[in-house]
């Protein structure tokens, strides 16, 4: 991760939101069943990628959780595999387009769980 631009953290979560793998840093929570991405997962039968709205984490600062649900064996919930991605990465790439001022990115996928959140907003000119 330490040559990774976008990627700040990974980790598992059993079945009952319990971090299993955790490469999400030294004091990152054991328990993450209170998670919004983790209640959708656990309540829905898909395997489809999720990104979530941005979080503040204790361990890493803000982040967004990208996810993903994984089944046991025989089909029922197994969990979730998680991704955080640095929100400064969308900042630096979209700094490198000319949005001009008052501008705003928001991200059009049903992937993107952010609500109609702006990934990036510029309210004044920045040279």
């Amino acid at each position: 991760m330490k040559n990774s631009a976008q990627f700040v953290a990974f980790g598992v979560l059993d079945s009952k939101g319990t971090m299993v793998v955790n490469l999400l840093g030294e004091n990152a929570p054991a328990q993450f069943a209170d998670r919004e991405y983790f209640i959708y997962h656990r309540s829905h039968d898909d395997d489809a990628l999720r990104i979530g709205r941005p979080v503040h984490s204790q361990s890493n600062g803000w982040l967004i959780p990208v996810t993903r649900r994984f089944n046991k064996a025989d089909g029922s919930f197994g969990g979730v595999a998680l991704a955080a991605i640095d929100p400064n990465y969308f900042q630096e790439m979209y700094d490198r387009l000319d949005l001009g001022n008052n501008s705003a990115v928001v991200p059009g996928d049903e992937r993107w769980d952010a609500s109609g959140a702006a990934a990036v907003r510029r309210s004044q000119y920045r040279p």
